[in-house]
């Protein structure tokens, strides 16, 4: 019997939302940190509002992703950069988003993880979760 190590799979979708009042073009670029796997290394045009699932077609493991976006679109210098985590923490049963808006690349923190907090235990020792 042969054992290959394997991290685990992220099993919500990983998305990316144009919150800018136009539309854009753009190449999104996805790398595994870790692994140094690219992911995802594409030409998309999203609409305001528009949104795409980034592991649609592919399998995202648990791990550290950076991502650059680059396109004439945007404003500035024309490249934005994240870096996000994703683990256990974050099923939650909903998608991770990932939003551009016109000052950049970033993590939705109002959706992501906003009804999960440290955990406490009751008197019956039954786990509660903070708000």
């Amino acid at each position: 019997m042969h054992l290959a190590e394997a991290l685990p799979t992220f099993e919500e979708s990983v998305t990316l939302e144009n919150r800018m009042k136009d539309g854009v073009t753009i190449d999104v670029h996805v790398e595994h940190e870790e692994t140094r796997e690219v992911l995802v290394s594409e030409t998309v045009e999203l609409d305001p509002d528009e949104t795409i699932t980034l592991n649609d077609d592919v399998t995202f493991p648990y791990g550290t992703y950076h991502a650059t976006v680059d396109g004439d679109d945007l404003a500035e210098d024309g490249t934005w950069e994240i870096t996000w985590e994703l683990d256990q923490r974050f099923e939650a049963g909903y998608a991770y988003p990932l939003e551009l808006d016109d000052h950049g690349i970033f993590e939705d923190p109002v959706d992501r993880d906003s009804s999960h907090g440290p955990c406490t235990w009751n008197d019956e020792g039954e786990v509660s979760t903070g708000d």
